[in-house]
């Protein structure tokens, strides 16, 4: 019976679930996923995005371009190449819970990726949530803590980790449905961002066009 009534009080109860089936096909799924993702660990700042090899990271919510902070459009424009996360990614890290302290290099708040972009975030604790979707896209929703939360807890770290598989299978369903909407322009920043590469390959010293990771 105790059992009965934990469950009935648990975050990943049917009701918050059944929102967001119902949210699924729409571009209200990632605020409604927001929500439910409140429910489980306390933050100050939720960022969803996918990362493609060749291609720049597509914010997927917030949409609203005034919740976007100078520091996210330095990210977006060019530091991402920096970022361990994505260099995670990158080396095959693209699904499951992946902590920013956990793959950030010894050093990491003198590297030039901390100093240009990253300390103007604030965080002390960034928790990503990674979803493998295939064809080389991994859907990422990033948790920013700041210093009035500390690091995230025990409790709220195996709250993510019970309801990731939920999570992750919901995040394939709503791109299946709703990825053209996101990637309209993805092809052609694609080809002019390829054509630069190999213009940078073929005339560059060193025949590499990208930043050192």
């Amino acid at each position: 019976m105790q059992a009965l009534q934990h469950r009935s009080q648990d975050p990943g109860s049917a009701r918050l679930i059944a929102g967001l089936i119902d949210h699924i096909r729409l571009r209200s799924f990632p605020q409604v996923l927001s929500e439910y993702l409140e429910a489980l660990c306390q933050f100050d700042s939720i960022l969803c995005i996918t990362y493609k090899q060749s291609f720049r990271p597509i914010i997927i919510h917030p949409q609203d371009p005034d919740q976007h902070s100078p520091a996210l459009h330095r990210y977006i424009e060019h530091s991402y190449i920096l970022d361990p996360i994505y260099t995670a990614i990158q080396q095959g890290v693209n699904e499951g819970i992946c902590r920013q302290a956990e793959v950030a290099p010894e050093g990491f708040e003198t590297s030039d990726y901390y100093q240009d972009c990253y300390k103007n975030f604030d965080f002390v604790d960034e928790i990503n949530l990674l979803v493998n979707l295939g064809q080389d896209v991994c859907f990422a929703v990033c948790l920013g803590r700041k210093s009035r939360l500390g690091t995230i807890t025990r409790s709220e770290l195996n709250r993510l980790q019970e309801a990731l598989p939920v999570i992750s299978a919901l995040i394939r369903q709503f791109w299946l449905s709703q990825a053209g909407e996101y990637t309209k322009l993805e092809k052609a920043e694609g080809a002019i961002a390829q054509a630069l590469s190999s213009f940078g390959q073929e005339y560059s010293p060193s025949g590499n066009g990208r930043l050192p990771a």
